[in-house]
């Protein structure tokens, strides 16, 4: 994944307080995607089911 590339590459030179805020947001990202998709999965159920 590229974004986690970014993160080894900022954690390696020595930037770890960087590297953990970007797998913070990153972490947060991930979280809001799931749950968007899960709703939407939940939508196409019910409109496939009306």
């Amino acid at each position: 994944d590229l974004l986690e590339e970014c993160v080894v590459k900022v954690r390696s030179s020595g930037k770890a307080d960087v590297a953990t805020a970007l797998e913070v947001i990153l972490d947060k990202c991930w979280a809001d995607a799931a749950h968007y998709r899960k709703h939407q999965r939940a939508k196409d159920a019910k409109s496939e089911s009306a």
